[in-house]
């Protein structure tokens, strides 16, 4: 399955890599959901670890989300292979606010389950 979510006390995860065109349509869906909801106050988590590249209308869709939790406690924690991390940084994305970029998905999970990245 392309997108899948689970969803936490703290935290929504998201699990994402594209196979078709309707994947993207689902991804902008629920991200624009997670966007709009006034009452959510919790963290995303997008896991593209399995994500061979990621597109501008991707791209559009994770800078959407992340314009929804400036001046929020809301944080975007993203978890990508080094290759999509470039195309991230490249675009300055890693620039903004709320957003926070890891490595591993494991490592991630464990930080937050021990209180150090809270």
């Amino acid at each position: 399955m392309p997108l899948t979510k689970i969803d936490k006390t703290n935290f929504v995860l998201y699990s994402y890599a594209r196979k078709t065109s309707s994947d993207l349509q689902d991804f902008r869906r629920e991200l624009v959901n997670q966007a709009c909801s006034i009452e959510n106050c919790k963290d995303v988590i997008l896991d593209l670890t399995t994500a061979q590249t990621i597109s501008s209308a991707e791209l559009s869709v994770i800078i959407r989300l992340l314009k929804s939790m400036n001046g929020t406690v809301r944080t975007l924690r993203l978890v990508t292979p080094e290759h999509i991390k470039r195309i991230i940084c490249s675009t300055n994305i890693n620039k903004l606010n709320n957003l926070q970029l890891y490595d591993s998905l494991q490592l991630l999970l464990n930080q937050m389950q021990s209180g150090e990245d809270s």
